[in-house]
């Protein structure tokens, strides 16, 4: 299943989603992941940015084909109807076919990796990388609370 979204996952960053009664084709979808099982395999899918542009026609509007698979850690209903989801990034993914588009959109994707780092730079890049991983996420998680309260 793919989740489109005007908000970019990152593997390992945590991606709180608040789902509304009226789409219920995106209820639907995480009734299914809920009910495939408890663990972690059963609860994935793939989270892909949509092209939000208020200019071009909701039919028309695009994703990427770039995206990050997610977990579903915990799932709760509200008494108004909403799902407030806690979700976890995984893995890249790049979309090489959508197999359905409607109720909601299935692909067959391919996962990406990161290419190896030289063995020489190992030791000096760990704390480096944990740095930056760590700025990425602030920024990230920055970015949602200043600038996209719209979607809570």
């Amino acid at each position: 299943n793919l989740f489109q979204i005007s908000k970019v996952l990152l593997p390992g960053a945590d991606f709180p989603l608040q789902i509304w009664p009226f789409k219920a084709d995106t209820k639907a979808m995480f009734d299914r992941i809920k009910a495939a099982g408890s663990s972690a395999d059963e609860r994935r899918f793939g989270v892909v940015f949509l092209d939000n542009d208020p200019e071009s026609p909701n039919q028309n509007r695009s994703f990427t084909r770039v995206g990050c698979e997610a977990t579903l850690d915990d799932l709760l209903e509200l008494d108004d109807g909403r799902y407030i989801l806690e979700t976890t990034g995984t893995r890249p993914f790049r979309v090489l076919e959508v197999t359905q588009w409607v109720p909601s959109k299935t692909a067959i994707v391919e996962f990406l990796s990161d290419p190896p780092a030289p063995p020489h730079h190992l030791a000096d890049l760990s704390a480096v990388e944990r740095a930056g991983w760590q700025s990425l996420q602030d920024i990230v998680w920055l970015a949602a609370e200043v600038f996209d309260k719209r979607s809570w």
